[in-house]
């Protein structure tokens, strides 16, 4: 009998997490072991730690939410120059987490990843949003 991978059985784990408490990145990071097997999960999670100090010593210091989504805005777009792929929308980079930090470049939802994982270590409260089940008008 063989056993499922570790990268499975981690993901497994993370998923059975409460929503509250699951920790989005980390499970990213699992589903990217698949195509990453040696992927260093914990050095992509500091990565996102590493940003997100930089992050909040740039922030503005009146937590005014606007304020806050400029000032993440600026430093994810236009600072560190994170960006839509563009040229290969299909690139399968664009889907794993550990190439979107690495590249800077992604597709919507890998970037909302990161600026989700980012917004949550400064102290902003943001949720992502299925626009298919979301009536927006």
């Amino acid at each position: 009998m063989t056993h499922p991978p570790a990268h499975h059985r981690h993901l497994y784990q993370e998923l059975q997490q409460p929503a509250d408490q699951m920790n989005l990145a980390r499970a990213a990071l699992y589903i990217a072991q698949e195509d990453y097997p040696d992927l260093p999960v914990q050095f992509y999670l500091n990565q996102l730690d590493t940003m997100a100090k930089t992050l909040g010593r740039r922030l503005p210091s009146d937590r005014y939410p606007l304020r806050l989504i400029r000032g993440i805005n600026d430093y994810l777009f236009d600072h560190l120059g994170f960006a839509g792929n563009d040229q290969d929308y299909y690139d399968p980079r664009n889907s794993f987490l550990n190439e979107v930090l690495t590249r800077r470049l992604g597709i919507p939802l890998s970037l909302s990843l990161v600026y989700l994982e980012l917004a949550q270590r400064v102290g902003l409260i943001v949720a992502g949003v299925d626009r298919k089940s979301t009536r927006l008008n």
